[in-house]
């Protein structure tokens, strides 16, 4: 059990210190679940307890375990995302090219298909009728 108390600690990020400082408040929360689970196995006696522990002693471990698990859940959750965000960075980072890429893309073949317009009808005549053009 002692090993579980471990990951409910926190860990080396900057984001956990909160926990940190709660360290020893950490540790009196997770030890009076602990006893209750030693409590609830000497209540029953050595029998009683074989038979038992998944009746009354399984409650009082799943909360400990879920109290664990809170704080675990915390850790693994922030180093998900400090993973993802390179991921995310490089997602982002990517769609963001392509917009600009495909933006560029069509704005140099409407110029070039201009320019071709305008070697074959005159460049006078095509910014005459691009002037016209309504846009609304």
């Amino acid at each position: 059990m002692a090993c579980l108390e471990v990951f409910a600690l926190g860990g080396d990020s900057n984001q956990d210190d909160g926990m940190e400082s709660s360290y020893y408040s950490t540790r009196i929360a997770l030890s009076s679940a602990l006893s209750s689970i030693s409590a609830s196995g000497v209540k029953l006696g050595v029998d009683a307890m074989i038979q038992g522990i998944s009746a009354v002693g399984s409650a009082v471990l799943t909360n400990f375990i879920s109290k664990i698990a809170t704080r675990l859940s915390l850790l693994i959750s922030e180093k998900f995302l400090a993973q993802a965000i390179p991921i995310v960075g490089a997602i982002g980072g990517g769609s963001l090219n392509y917009v600009f890429v495909n933006h560029f893309q069509e704005m140099a073949s409407a110029h070039f298909k201009v320019r071709q317009l305008e070697r074959i009808y005159g460049a006078l005549l095509v910014q005459e009728i691009y002037e016209n053009i309504d846009l609304d």
